[in-house]
């Protein structure tokens, strides 16, 4: 196996564990995850492979649907993303990328088998930010989204909910505690 599989197996690891920590609204500097946080910037900084970067940057993340135009529809018009392309591509495949204002990576709405991820409360295939989550949902529900949760809850990084799209992909809003 070579040291460039072995590292992002190693950086892989570490966001699971992160993320599994923080899912369960622990601290994800217990568990161990303080030394796999430190492994972790180590590798990204290039301290762990003769000095040198191998990524830049996140291009995309992959959220399946069933129907682009809808999906594209639930992300624009409700959530407030862009679209960022629109190309058709051969054999019928269409490629169409969303992103908020000023994000440097874009979602990919791809067809394929929608809602995989198990809708569990706080964890979801998207996780969006908002500066006032509360109001945020207000709107949201206004506009016929549904959640898990009846309501934002607190929990030890600051509020969360989260949303189902039209395919039921679970899409986690966050506010960080301030």
């Amino acid at each position: 196996m070579s040291v460039m599989i072995r590292k992002l197996m190693a950086i892989t690891a570490t966001v699971a564990v992160l993320s599994t920590a923080e899912a369960y609204g622990q601290d994800p500097e217990r568990n161990g995850a303080a030394q796999a946080r430190k492994d972790r910037d180590s590798v990204a900084r290039g301290k762990d492979n003769g000095g040198m970067q191998m990524f830049s940057g996140i291009m995309y993340v992959t959220v399946f649907v069933s129907d682009q135009d809808k999906a594209l529809d639930f992300y624009t018009n409700t959530l407030g993303f862009q679209k960022r392309a629109d190309y058709k591509g051969t054999e019928g495949s269409r490629f169409l990328t969303i992103a908020l204002k000023d994000q440097g990576f874009e979602v990919l709405l791809w067809l394929g088998t929608p809602g995989r991820a198990k809708a569990t409360p706080g964890v979801g295939t998207l996780f969006i930010e908002s500066d006032d989550l509360r109001k945020a949902f207000a709107e949201l529900k206004a506009r016929g989204v549904k959640f898990l949760e009846p309501e934002p809850e607190t929990y030890a990084f600051g509020l969360r909910v989260t949303a189902l799209d039209p395919d039921g992909n679970p899409v986690a809003l966050r506010q960080r505690r301030q």
